[in-house]
C-alpha cells in the first residue's frame, strides 16, 4: 500500500512522474533543494557530496542501471540494497520523492574532467597485468570485477583509492576464503555464494568450485584480504593519473 502511495505521489502530486519512454519529467526547484538537503544528511557519506561517488556508486549519470525510471528509484531509496545500502523507510513519502528528484538532477551534471593521458594509461594497464584479473572494454580475464563502467558507477576518486590500496575499499559482501577437503585438496579464492550447508568459490584461474560444508575439514574466512596488490608507492602520480584517465574514458 505504501509503495503504491509513493508512486502516486510521484505521478500525480509532485509532478516528478515518467515522460514517454520511462524518462523522468522535470522536478521543481523546491523539491530538488529539499532532496539535496536530505541527500547531504543521509546519502553523501557513501555517494559523495554532489553524488560523485565514494563507497557507494556515483550518481552523476543520465541512467542508473538499478533505477531506470522514477518509480524504481523511489523503491530503491525506500528498500535499500542489502547489505551495503540501508533502508530509507524512516523517510516520509514526500522526502523520498524529493530525494529521488535531486538524484535525477545529478544526471545532468557536467562529465568529470580527466586530465591524464588515457593512451599511456592503456599501456600501464597491460604492463601491470591488470587484464589478467579484470575485463575492461571486452578484453581480459574475469577473476576480479569488470572495470568497463567502474569509473562511471563509482567515480574516479574511488578508482584512484582502489588502485592505491584496494583493502581500504572492499565491498561489504566481498570475502576471500580458503578451504581444505577431506581428500586433501586446498582451494583459495573469492566467495561467490554461501549458505548454511554449502559454499561456492571462484579461484584465480576463474574456475568455480562448489562444496558441501560437511565435506570440508577446514574453512577459513580471510576477512580484509584481496588478491589485488596495492600500487601505493609503485605508481608515480603521473602513472596513476594516466591509468585513472584510461579507466574513466567512455568505451
Amino acid at each position: 500500500m505504501r509503495s503504491t502511495l509513493v508512486v502516486l505521489l510521484v505521478t500525480l502530486s509532485l509532478g516528478v512522474g515518467l515522460a514517454e519512454g520511462g524518462e523522468p519529467r522535470s522536478a521543481t526547484i523546491p523539491q530538488i533543494d529539499q532532496g539535496k538537503s536530505l541527500f547531504e544528511r543521509n546519502c553523501a557519506v557513501c555517494h559523495g557530496i554532489g553524488g560523485t561517488g565514494g563507497r557507494g556508486p556515483a550518481l552523476t549519470r543520465s541512467r542508473l542501471s538499478r533505477a531506470p525510471n522514477d518509480a524504481s528509484l523511489i523503491e530503491l531509496i525506500r528498500n535499500g540494497i542489502p547489505p551495503e545500502m540501508p533502508l530509507g523507510n524512516f523517510l516520509a513519502d514526500d522526502d523520498i520523492v524529493a530525494l529521488a528528484s535531486y538524484v535525477r538532477s545529478l544526471g545532468k551534471s557536467t562529465p568529470e574532467d580527466l586530465p591524464g593521458n588515457a593512451s599511456r594509461g592503456a599501456h600501464l594497464f597491460l604492463q601491470y597485468g591488470c587484464n589478467s584479473c579484470h575485463i575492461f572494454a571486452g578484453t581480459g580475464t574475469g577473476y576480479g570485477p569488470e572495470l568497463t563502467d567502474l569509473s562511471e558507477r563509482r567515480g574516479t576518486a574511488y578508482v584512484r583509492r582502489v588502485i592505491l590500496n584496494p583493502r581500504l575499499s572492499l565491498p561489504a559482501d566481498f570475502l576471500m576464503v580458503s578451504v581444505q577437503t577431506r581428500e586433501g585438496e586446498t582451494v583459495r579464492g573469492i566467495r561467490v555464494n554461501e549458505d548454511t550447508f554449502s559454499i561456492q568459490i571462484k579461484d584465480a584461474n576463474g574456475t568455480f568450485h562448489s562444496y558441501n560444508k560437511s565435506t570440508l575439514i577446514d574453512l577459513q574466512r580471510l576477512s580484509g584480504e584481496t588478491p589485488m596488490p596495492k600500487f601505493e608507492g609503485i605508481l608515480s602520480e603521473d602513472d596513476l593519473r594516466d591509468l585513472v584517465a584510461y579507466l574513466g574514458t567512455p568505451k
